[in-house]
């Protein structure tokens, strides 16, 4: 059901989820106009049209770091290259009935490669709290729970960092989005004032009016495909290079804490 949750405009930090991890602040710029050769807050990710640098350079993989926005600490104005997703979106997007895969979203006008268009939003929960919601729903219904693995290699300790989002009783249209395993959006972790990460959706290619919004539920790793299993729900993406099987998450499946 399309109104079966609570829409909203931001995401909800869940009380099982670390308050320390909530309260680290990225220091701010002191530009007043920020420059890749001025600016220490981040590098160049997006350009003067405010696009996503690594899809218009053909880097589109999602195992990549994060991108750091410009926050409130920070100098600069917000019209400053580097606020694109605290900005919002102004993409139009609705709801549809899908031929086979229940609701899916499109967008009513064209898209631009490397264009914002949404942010998957819900409640940040603990990998404990993501794992006892997952181990009492119903495989056969659509899942909202959503892992966010990110590659941190750009420290003194390379790390995978893991985020929980469920949409399932808090969240907006994203929540819709189906899977494809050729998607035409990108998924990137975004900061901006604090360490939780906003999941951003930017546009793969061209998308053109009326045309299916997908991203891939693997978010990149392949081994999240549970082929042939009890857990496996088959893939109905039509992808030419389709997996046959919709993404879990292995970690979900695990009963250890």
């Amino acid at each position: 059901m399309e109104d079966d949750y609570q829409r909203i405009d931001q995401s909800i930090i869940h009380d099982s989820f670390s308050h320390d991890y909530e309260q680290y602040n990225y220091d701010g710029c002191q530009c007043w106009h920020c420059s890749d050769a001025k600016c220490h807050q981040s590098r160049r990710v997006y350009d003067d049209a405010r696009r996503l640098l690594r899809i218009l350079n053909k880097n589109c993989s999602e195992l990549q770091n994060p991108v750091i926005e410009c926050n409130d600490s920070c100098l600069c104005s917000i019209y400053c290259w580097n606020r694109v997703v605290q900005l919002g979106s102004s993409a139009k997007l609705e709801c549809f009935k899908t031929q086979s895969k229940g609701l899916g979203v499109r967008t009513t006008d064209k898209l631009i490669a490397g264009q914002f268009v949404c942010e998957y939003l819900g409640q940040v929960v603990s990998v404990h709290e993501a794992k006892s919601r997952f181990s009492q729903s119903d495989l056969t219904k659509p899942n909202y729970l959503l892992v966010l693995r990110e590659h941190i290699t750009n420290f003194s300790n390379p790390h995978i960092l893991i985020t929980c989002i469920d949409a399932t009783k808090f969240g907006n249209i994203a929540r819709f989005i189906n899977h494809s395993c050729s998607p035409n959006l990108l998924a990137i972790a975004v900061r901006i004032n604090t360490n939780v990460p906003h999941l951003a959706f930017f546009a793969k290619r061209d998308i053109a009016p009326n045309e299916e919004l997908t991203f891939d539920y693997a978010g990149g790793y392949r081994d999240n495909y549970k082929q042939e299993t009890s857990h496996g729900i088959k893939c109905l993406c039509q992808s030419e290079t389709c997996f046959g099987y919709l993404p879990y998450d292995q970690m979900l499946f695990d009963e250890s804490k």
